[in-house]
C-alpha cells in the first residue's frame, strides 16, 4: 500500500512540473515576443491555478544590475490601491458600520453633495459613478513636481476642494474614472474607524494575510528591495509619495503579497474572508467602455461567449505598472508588474486566456 501510494505521490509531483516546465515555455516565448526590455527593464508574472502558484521572472529590477526581479521585489501599484479600499468598504459594510446607501453628505456632514436632491452615495464612489472628477479642481496649484504629483496634497485640500464642489450632472449616470472618489472614501473610513487609513489596512487586510511588504512608505529595508522605475521616456522615475491619495494610488508590494490577495479573492485560501467580500465583484453598472462592466472598484470584461467573465484592475504609477485579472469559476488568476510606466502588452490577458482556453479549465465546484 505505501509502495502505491509513493507512485500515486511521484505521478502527481511529475504532472504538477512538467505543467509548470510547459507553461514557463508559454509564458517565456509570449514575454521575449512582446516585451522590449530596453523599454521595460523587468517584468514578473504571477500564476494562480487553483491550489498551484506559479512565478515567471525576466528582465532586471535596474538597468545593468543583472539582477531578476523575484516574488519580493517591491514594485508601485498605483490604481491596484483602489481594490484594497474598496476591500475596507465592504467590511465596514458587512460589519454595519455602514451601507452603500450612506450618503457621503452624511459621513463627512457636508448637505450640499447632491444633485436635485440625489445624494452622493458610498456605491457612487465605489463604482466611479459619483459624477466626481478624476482629480480635485485645486488639485494643480498644490502640485510642485511632475514627478511626485501626490506629494504636496493633504488631507485639508481634500476637504476644501468637497467644501467647495457642486455636482453638475445627475448622481449615477455616468461613469467617470476618479482617484478624488476614492481619497474620499479614505477619509470616511479614517473616520468611521478613529485610525489612519494605513493602520486600518494593516488591522484588516495586511495582517491576516500575512502581506509583508504592501505598504505606503518603505523602511529602509524595503528600500533595498525596490525595483527601480522607469518613465514612458525612459527616465529613472521617483517614487510617488502621497498622504491623502494612499488609497487611491498610494500602495507598494510584491508578487508573494499579491499573489495571497487575489488567492482570497478567488477563495483558495482565507476562503471565510474572500466569501465575505465576494459582493464586490458583482456588476454594480454599465461602464461606457465597451465590454467592461464595474463592480465595487472591481472591473468585470466580458470574454468569448459560454465562457466566465474575468475581474480586473490594473495600476500605474511614473514608474511601476501592475495588472491583476482573474477568473472566479475556474479559480485561476495572473499577476503582472513590471518597473515601467510603459503599457506591457496585453500579457497578464493573454497569460490568463492561455490558461483557461489551451488548458480546457472548467468552472468549480463552489
Amino acid at each position: 500500500m505505501k509502495k502505491i501510494l509513493g507512485l500515486f505521490l511521484v505521478s502527481i509531483a511529475f504532472s504538477v512540473n512538467a505543467q509548470q516546465a510547459e507553461l514557463e515555455k508559454t509564458i517565456s516565448k509570449l514575454v521575449y515576443k512582446t516585451v522590449d526590455f530596453d523599454e521595460i527593464p523587468g517584468i514578473i508574472i504571477g500564476v494562480i491555478d487553483n491550489d498551484s502558484t506559479y512565478v515567471f521572472s525576466y528582465g532586471e529590477t535596474e538597468k545593468g544590475n543583472g539582477v531578476q526581479p523575484n516574488k519580493n521585489t517591491i514594485f508601485e501599484i498605483g490604481s491596484v490601491s483602489k481594490v484594497f479600499t474598496a476591500t475596507l468598504i465592504q467590511m465596514a459594510v458587512n460589519e454595519g458600520l455602514l451601507t452603500y446607501d450612506t450618503s457621503l453628505g452624511s459621513q463627512l456632514d457636508m448637505k450640499h453633495l447632491h444633485f436635485n436632491d440625489q445624494a452622493i452615495t458610498i456605491k457612487d464612489l465605489t463604482t466611479h459613478f459619483s459624477g466626481l472628477p478624476k482629480l480635485p479642481f485645486n488639485f494643480g496649484v498644490k502640485e510642485k513636481s511632475a514627478d511626485d504629483p501626490y506629494a504636496n496634497y493633504q488631507r485639508k485640500d481634500l476637504i476644501d476642494f468637497l467644501s467647495e464642489y457642486r455636482p453638475i450632472r445627475a448622481i449615477g449616470e455616468k461613469y467617470v474614472y476618479s482617484h478624488a472618489g476614492y481619497a474620499i472614501l479614505s477619509l470616511i473610513l479614517e473616520k468611521l474607524s478613529d485610525q489612519s487609513f494605513f493602520d486600518l489596512l494593516k488591522e484588516k487586510i495586511i495582517k491576516p494575510l500575512a502581506l509583508e511588504n504592501t505598504t505606503i512608505k518603505l523602511s529602509p529595508t524595503q528600500k533595498k528591495h525596490l525595483a527601480q522605475g522607469y518613465s514612458h521616456a525612459g527616465n529613472l522615475a521617483r517614487l510617488w509619495t502621497s498622504d491623502s491619495f494612499a488609497g487611491a494610488i498610494g500602495l507598494k508590494s510584491t508578487m508573494n503579497d499579491l499573489i495571497k490577495f487575489v488567492r482570497m479573492n478567488l477563495e483558495i485560501s482565507n476562503k471565510d474572508m474572500g466569501a465575505s467580500i465576494g459582493y464586490m465583484h458583482e456588476k454594480q453598472a454599465v461602464t461606457e467602455i465597451p465590454k467592461v462592466d464595474i463592480g465595487m472598484a472591481w472591473h468585470r470584461i466580458f470574454t468569448r461567449k459560454k465562457f466566465f467573465d474575468v475581474i480586473a484592475h490594473s495600476g500605474v504609477t511614473n514608474g511601476h505598472r501592475t495588472h491583476i485579472s482573474f477568473v472566479k469559476e475556474t479559480g485561476t488568476g495572473v499577476i503582472v508588474m513590471s518597473n515601467s510606466e510603459k503599457n506591457q502588452g496585453g500579457i497578464g490577458t493573454m497569460v490568463l486566456q492561455i490558461l483557461n482556453y489551451n488548458y480546457k479549465r472548467k468552472g468549480r465546484a463552489r
